[in-house]
């Protein structure tokens, strides 16, 4: 049973992480030896579903995603930087500015602990 809908690219960002996912699937996928017929079985997706994630067409849910992830062998963490190191274009460019800009307004401002928030443990 689907979580969400798959959804098309809304902008260049989105399409180039789509391609990305895409790229970081498929490369890991044939790596370990695996056919498309076998990553879908072990992850629960569907064969059309696996197909339209593998060609950069549609966007995944976190949940199948994560399925995918560990089907593969991987944390969902190295698949996504996997998939943002191969994303193309003016798109990965953004995406992969955009979390530069993140890490490095995080790495400015340190961890945030929830004493720090004012919450109780």
């Amino acid at each position: 049973m689907r979580e969400q809908p798959s959804r098309k690219p809304r902008d260049a960002e989105d399409a180039a992480s789509f391609q990305g996912m895409a790229h970081a699937i498929t490369a890991r996928r044939e790596r370990r030896g695996m056919t498309r017929d076998e990553l879908a079985e072990k992850s629960g997706l569907t064969l059309p579903e696996l197909e339209t994630v593998e060609l950069g067409e549609l966007d995944e849910s976190w949940g199948n995603t994560r399925r995918i992830a560990k089907s593969l062998g991987m944390p969902l963490s190295a698949l996504m930087t996997m998939a943002e190191e191969a994303a193309p274009g003016r798109g990965g460019e953004e995406w992969r500015r955009s979390t530069r800009e993140i890490e490095e307004g995080s790495a400015i401002q340190g961890p945030r602990s929830d004493a720090a928030e004012g919450r109780q443990s």
